[in-house]
Order: structure tokens, then C-alpha cells, then sequence
């Protein structure tokens, strides 16, 4: 079965990633945020870019014990499923950046979205 299928969306359904990190390393919070803002332009499937937007930053404490302790909050968007499955699986840059996390991190959440 045909995973936007399995999803119950469109195979050209846009999606964005959102990862919520908790890294208590201030410098490594700042090259993950870097890594992940500049992924639209380093990221490239069949050698073009095709990430349509990489955002990321510190955390911002508005509800105070509320945001279950992350400090980073990353979102990623792709044109459709195919294109973040291949950023999950393939992409030498995400690859870089999870590496990089796994090594620091103390907990993370994942969601994604269909737009």
C-alpha cells in the first residue's frame, strides 16, 4: 500500500516535519539550529534542492512549564510525501544533522503534518 495512501492523504500532499529537541549544550544548539536553516539549500535529491522550507530556533518559554522542557523546535517542508520520505531515509544532510543530535540529545519529539 502506497504510504500517502496508508496516510490517508494524496501522494502530492505538502508536509512539514516538526522535531522538538531538548540539548543542553548551548553551542551545539546553535550549530543543530544552523544545520537545520541551512538544509534547503545543502540537501539535494537527484542533485537539485527540494526541501521547500527549513526553519529553526531556540525555543520560546510563553507558557512556562508547559513546554515539556524542549529548547529547540525545528520545521521542515516538503512538496509531498515522496520528498519526506526521502529526507528521512536517504538524505545525506538529515543524516549529518540526526547524528549530530543523537550524539547531544536528551529527548526529542517528532510530528509531521499534511498541509
Amino acid at each position: 500500500m502506497e504510504v500517502a495512501q496508508k496516510l490517508g492523504i494524496t501522494a502530492d500532499t505538502s508536509t512539514t516535519h516538526i522535531v522538538a529537541y531538548y540539548i543542553e549544550d548551548a553551542t551545539i544548539r546553535s550549530e543543530i539550529i544552523e544545520k537545520v536553516k541551512s538544509l534547503k539549500d545543502r540537501a539535494l535529491k537527484d542533485g537539485q534542492p527540494y526541501i521547500l522550507e527549513s526553519r529553526a530556533g531556540e525555543a520560546l518559554p510563553f507558557q512556562e512549564g508547559r513546554d515539556g522542557g524542549f529548547n529547540i523546535v525545528t520545521a521542515t517542508s516538503f512538496k509531498n510525501v515522496e520528498d519526506r520520505l526521502y529526507y528521512s531515509s536517504f538524505d545525506p544532510a538529515h543524516e549529518e544533522l540526526k547524528n549530530l543530535a543523537a550524539m547531544h540529545l536528551k529527548k526529542g519529539l517528532i510530528l509531521d503534518f499534511a498541509l
